[in-house]
């Protein structure tokens, strides 16, 4: 696995992530619905490349043994330090693609002075976050096409005063 910055042709298949991976949770996490509401088919490129590049992004790839790159995860994060996307895609799942991801994250928020990072994590991604340290400030809920979905404001402290 490699770990590259984002560029603007990764906006198709990081939205096929993100796409596949929210309809992948369990239904005891989010319904039919929510998933739907909360990761729609119809998909703006520009926009969404606009989000998910917005700050530091990364995505991770295998290189299959012909040297062609397969995107299996992203995430970013703002100069805030608030962590927007970070996704897995369904196969690699488990193999700790996130946690790579994730840690690159943080030391570029380390490099820019960050105290905190922040995130509104999924119920199903809120366990995966308590273990790297964040502690949940509040649920909060959202609506997305008329539809509420349940998520949790994180933190984690990474630079002492």
């Amino acid at each position: 696995m490699i770990l590259r910055q984002m560029n603007k042709t990764d906006a198709q298949k990081a939205h096929d992530i993100f796409f596949d991976a929210v309809h992948a949770v369990d239904e005891r996490y989010y319904s039919e619905a929510q998933k739907s509401a909360w990761a729609p088919t119809e998909f703006d490129n520009e926009q969404f490349s606009r989000r998910v590049s917005d700050g530091y992004a990364l995505v991770a790839v295998d290189t299959d043994k012909n040297g062609n790159e397969n995107m299996i995860g992203y995430g970013n994060i703002d100069d805030t330090g608030y962590i927007d996307h970070l996704y897995v895609a369904k196969e690699a799942q488990g193999k700790g693609v996130g946690k790579a991801i994730c840690d690159s994250l943080e030391k570029f928020a380390k490099g820019k002075n960050i105290k905190n990072l922040t995130v509104h994590a999924s119920k199903n991604a809120k366990s995966f976050f308590e273990a790297r340290g964040f502690k949940v400030i509040a649920p909060r809920e959202v609506v997305r096409k008329g539809i509420k979905l349940t998520n949790f404001l994180m933190e984690k402290q990474i630079l002492t005063v």
